[in-house]
């Protein structure tokens, strides 16, 4: 039984690291299309717009500062994104995990992994707007604006990443149903 506790933990966290591997691979690869369709429309040449190879390019790819540079409008792009990274991760734990109650602590714990990457990078300008957004709201309900809400942008994500969970568990149960009720039905050729 101890074995078998232990298989499913190391299963559980890879599921957990897979998903947020997939995210942060989709991450890139969106922006990475952002910033070819903003190249292609601008008629820039490369060194002008993005700069030089040798200004650590790369690493400002990495953490998203490039598309915050050349687009002028990143938050809605942002948004997208954010939308995106949540439910790819959380689709996948969803419709991968062995039981319910797993998938969703599941979920939490990658969207909260995501959501620390996510504050190394140009995604904290998303959830600075968000947390902006949350103090304006408790402003005008004449609430004291505590400071957690500074945390609205990452804890949305978290949340996000649980919702996505639930629809892929959603969507896991609904096809086992169908598939049972398909194999339950007696084919054509036999009931001649």
């Amino acid at each position: 039984k101890q074995l078998f506790l232990r298989l499913s933990e190391m299963q559980s966290l890879q599921r957990v690291l897979t998903a947020v591997g997939f995210s942060l691979a989709l991450k890139l690869a969106m922006e990475g299309l952002f910033l070819y369709a903003f190249y292609q429309k601008s008629g820039l040449p490369f060194e002008p717009l993005f700069g030089r190879w040798e200004d650590d390019l790369f690493g400002r790819f990495l953490r998203g500062d490039l598309l915050v540079v050349t687009a002028s409008q990143v938050i809605p792009l942002l948004l997208i994104e954010a939308i995106l990274l949540t439910a790819v991760g959380g689709l996948w734990i969803g419709a991968t995990a062995t039981s319910s109650g797993n998938a969703i602590l599941e979920g939490l714990f990658a969207g909260t992994i995501l959501a620390f990457f996510a504050t190394l990078t140009n995604l904290s300008l998303l959830f600075a707007r968000a947390a902006s957004i949350a103090s304006a709201a408790a402003f005008l309900f004449s609430a004291d604006t505590p400071q957690f809400l500074a945390l609205a942008g990452p804890l949305f994500q978290v949340f996000l990443y649980g919702c996505w969970t639930l629809v892929g568990l959603r969507c896991r149960h609904d096809l086992s149903i169908r598939r049972a009720a398909k194999s339950r039905r007696p084919s054509p050729s036999h009931s001649r």
